[in-house]
């Protein structure tokens, strides 16, 4: 399992006067979540421990049966039990936790292997607050204590409060309503932006009147607005992350959430408001921040929406996680001859022809002399492989079909992402984009040339090389000239 971090500070509020995107200080620590383990496989109980205190709970000393699991829990008491289902003795781990909801109301979820419809109707029996299917990720672990720590807590304040019960709870249950949805939807999807959108959307549902995601540019280290629903802010926002008197870096630098409140104490004016920002962390480094304000109408962002980002910004760290594609380097061989066609490290070239041929010519004669590559073209990977006899080349093909190792001409962001994994991996190496005029049709020349020269930054200062071949008369006269400002002609 992946070791993925989680602050235990809670955002601490701060009255401020400026735009949001202020620095703030935090502090005041909250005791971590205590959670008992009952599993009978001890290297699985000791795994799952050592990724609980990774993430910042007070994992228990794990129990293996379902009778020393009550016992257990009867004496320590803890927030929330990961039960396996599938226990040794006479109690297995559904009728355990039958026992613990009943006699202490302490939340259980299930740990299983088995989802067949079977055992599946019998756990329901035990008013589970969740499954998890081994194996899993920290990202999926974290995201379900948290929205079963956070239910928990909610139906146990309203049942405190039973005159606002039904107000509450329908609240609530709209809320987790949209945090399920969130999480379904991303599950059938692979492509980042769509994802990000969705993510927005459910900002959106909760309330939020200004919304955005920021995305860490990991290469010229800022932090860079990527898509806003309502911001009444400039386009193209980015900011050094090295400039930690703005809350977004801090937010991202530090991986723990900011909220700040505008509102001088006890005066509530029509300027009066307060913001947040949540980290998303994936693999334990900071990709991106989702940050919300309601300016508009002063509402003050409260605990819940806070709550709610949190566990929003793990849903959506889990989905990165799952679609991202990391891809090793290998070259596909080390020949002794000389390298015929051979292009410095940091260079980048336009090849003219109809069909790229001469463009493969010269990668294939890199990669066979002992310099990794990598091929983002609009042919079929297989046909390409047969074609030029490449076996260790990684290639992603440029399609909307969303079949395994493609990329979306939308989803760009996400291939600069893989890009700049891959090229950081590699002493050198060497990149063909073969579908420059698709990309074109189907995003447009602009959106086309912008990421271009972002994609020679990450070739440029990652010792790489690119090759982009090019059917001249596909693109203007004018846009043939920015083109060729940009990049070298090769010849």
């Amino acid at each position: 399992m992946n070791n993925q971090k989680m602050s235990t500070n809670r955002p601490e509020k701060e009255v401020q006067t400026k735009e949001p995107l202020e620095f703030l200080q935090t502090g005041g620590e909250q005791m971590a979540k205590r959670i008992l383990i009952v599993e009978d496989e001890r290297v699985v109980a000791d795994d799952i421990q050592r990724s609980l205190k990774g993430l910042g709970y007070d994992a228990l000393c794990a129990v293996a049966s379902g009778k020393k699991a009550i016992e257990k829990v009867e004496k320590e008491k803890p927030d929330l039990v990961l039960m396996d289902i599938v226990l040794k003795g006479t109690i297995d781990g559904i009728e355990a936790a039958t026992h613990i909801r009943s006699r202490f109301n302490i939340p259980v979820v299930f740990l299983t292997a088995y989802t067949d419809e079977e055992t599946l109707k019998r756990a329901k029996i035990a008013e589970p607050y969740g499954y998890i299917v081994k194996p899993f990720k920290d990202t999926e672990l974290r995201a379900t204590i948290e929205m079963t720590l956070y239910k928990h807590d909610a139906e146990k304040e309203a049942w405190q409060n039973k005159e606002q019960l039904e107000r509450r709870m329908e609240e609530r249950s709209e809320r987790t309503e949209i945090l399920l949805e969130t999480k379904k939807k991303l599950q059938e999807e692979i492509n980042w932006e769509k994802g990000l959108k969705i993510i927005i959307e459910s900002m959106v549902e909760f309330g939020f009147e200004c919304c955005c995601v920021f995305l860490v540019n990991f290469l010229r280290k800022t932090l860079d607005s990527h898509l806003c629903r309502g911001f009444e802010l400039p386009e193209n926002i980015s900011v050094s992350l090295q400039n930690t008197e703005y809350a977004g870096v801090r937010c991202v630098r530090e991986k723990k959430i900011i909220l700040i409140d505008c509102t001088p104490e006890g005066k509530h004016t029509q300027d009066a408001h307060s913001f947040v920002w949540v980290p998303i962390v994936v693999q334990d480094e900071a990709f991106a921040a989702l940050t919300g304000d309601n300016k508009k109408s002063g509402r003050i962002v409260t605990d819940e929406d806070v709550k709610d980002l949190e566990i929003l910004a793990g849903i959506c760290a889990a989905f990165i996680d799952r679609t991202r594609i990391s891809i090793a380097p290998a070259a596909e061989r080390v020949l002794k001859t000389v390298c015929k066609h051979w292009i410095d490290p940091a260079e980048c070239y336009i090849l003219l022809e109809r069909k790229p041929e001469k463009a493969f010519d010269v990668f294939c004669d890199l990669v066979t002399h002992g310099i990794p590559g990598f091929i983002i073209s609009r042919e079929y990977p297989q046909k390409v492989r047969r074609g030029y006899r490449l076996a260790k080349t990684p290639i992603l093909w440029l399609s909307r079909s969303e079949v395994e190792n493609t990329i979306n001409p939308d989803d760009l962001s996400k291939l600069g992402y893989i890009i700049g994994d891959f090229t950081r991996k590699c002493r050198e190496s060497v990149i063909l984009l073969d579908g420059l005029e698709y990309l074109v049709t189907q995003t447009g020349f602009q959106t086309v040339l912008t990421y271009l020269q972002e994609l020679k930054d990450i070739v440029v200062m990652n010792n790489s090389r690119l090759l982009i071949p090019l059917h001249k008369d596909t693109v203007s006269l004018k846009e043939f000239s920015m083109l060729e400002k940009e990049f070298n002609i090769y010849c």
